[in-house]
């Protein structure tokens, strides 16, 4: 992996002289072990809350509980963590999340689902994104674009893999083996994690959260990334209802595999997309992202087979594929002059807000009109997206000219 010689405004600070492709690197496997215990769970979650008595309306608050803990966390978590030591907010994270696994287990209810969502939801908040921060600080000048998107392939990754794998732990092991295996993956990311150095504290004065989205360079990926999220979160929560539905329905295995190829697709295209994006006007990415996310959403009502699903799930796979990796550069570089802590909170706290309103939403469309109608919306929304990013403004120019490989 090469990405030039240059190195990010504060780039290994506090980091002694462990060189920073190793600190990449055990970033990498600790985000890649979380999120493939996260992912595990996410063909199961909605499935088990139905067989809870969970309506429509009760999906959409248990998938958004995870993410309302992490809107009112993330934002402070990602502040401290630029004063602070890194290390320690991101270990103390992963401890807590390894217990919160196993308390799935012990859900009786709708309620009580939903209650453990939300208090996982706050180690989440403490882990992802001050990790993302924590490589933000190692991105060379340049190469946002290919370093920040080979970074991300650790989370969509292990996001990719969960489903697929989930899927076939439930079918030989029932949901018992889903989330002991979850906490199991977190608590193997937590010994990882002590491989990091720790970051010596105070690093530097962030910019204040309030005025974190007067930053140049700020609107786009974030507006990109809420309807993303919305999105993302809608087809996680309802695509195995809408696949249950059908007459001969797809098993959980094969909707482990669905989710799974969307995500590793996203995957596969990083690297390469993340080069174009340093050379390119990033703006058109994010759009061209957007439009090909809202066929797959459109068609998805009409399938009706596994390999109809299958289809559409890695056409959605291409868009994101297409967009992540602009929206990622442009937080990092916006992150140099805002604090990368902060920035990057605010980014996955603006994913939080998506995540938290689209369930709520769908599971009201879905309870007045039908599933169908749940991705019909999605549709829309994500093309009305499309002339918001192209008119705000356009992203700095260190941004959009980069060096080539």
């Amino acid at each position: 992996m090469s990405f030039g010689t240059g190195t990010g405004k504060g780039a290994g600070a506090g980091c002694g002289t462990v060189p920073s492709l190793r600190i990449f690197w055990v970033l990498f496997v600790t985000v890649f072990a979380v999120m493939l215990g996260h992912g595990i769970m996410l063909p199961i979650l909605p499935l088990f809350a139905q067989d809870l008595g969970a309506t429509g309306l009760w999906i959409g608050v248990i998938f958004s509980g995870y993410s309302l803990s992490r809107i009112v966390l993330m934002p402070l978590i990602g502040r401290l963590s630029d004063i602070y030591n890194r290390k320690t907010i991101i270990a103390a994270g992963l401890a807590l999340y390894t217990i919160f696994s196993l308390l799935y287990l012990s859900a009786y209810s709708p309620g009580s689902l939903a209650l453990i969502r939300f208090f996982h939801g706050f180690a989440s908040a403490m882990v992802v994104p001050v990790a993302i921060a924590f490589a933000a600080d190692l991105a060379p000048r340049s190469f946002e674009g290919r370093y920040m998107g080979t970074f991300v392939i650790s989370f969509l990754l292990g996001m990719g893999l969960g489903p697929v794998i989930g899927g076939m732990l439930f079918d030989w092991s029932g949901i018992a083996g889903v989330f002991i295996s979850m906490s199991a993956l977190t608590a193997i990311s937590f010994v990882i994690c002590l491989f990091l150095p720790p970051l010596s504290g105070p690093l530097r004065q962030p910019v204040p959260l309030m005025q974190i989205f007067r930053v140049r360079g700020m609107a786009s990926p974030l507006f990109f990334q809420l309807v993303a999220s919305f999105l993302t979160a809608v087809f996680i929560a309802f695509f195995p209802v809408l696949a249950r539905g059908i007459p001969e329905p797809v098993t959980v295995g094969q909707i482990g595999i669905i989710m799974s190829a969307n995500l590793l697709l996203t995957t596969a295209l990083q690297y390469h997309f993340g080069k174009i994006a340093d050379r390119h006007d990033k703006r058109y990415l994010l759009a061209t992202g957007l439009i090909i996310i809202a066929v797959a959403l459109a068609i998805l009502p009409a399938l009706s087979s596994f390999q109809g699903f299958l289809c559409a799930s890695i056409l959605m796979g291409t868009g994101s594929g297409i967009a992540i990796p602009a929206a990622v550069a442009l937080m990092t570089v916006a992150g140099r002059s805002a604090g990368q802590g902060v920035a990057m909170g605010v980014f996955v706290t603006v994913i939080g807000i998506g995540m938290m309103i689209g369930p709520v939403v769908a599971g009201v469309v879905a309870d007045a009109f039908g599933i169908a109608a749940v991705f019909s919306l999605c549709a829309v929304v994500s093309l009305g997206a499309v002339p918001v990013i192209l008119l705000l403004g356009k992203p700095p120019a260190s941004t959009v000219q980069g060096r080539s490989a």
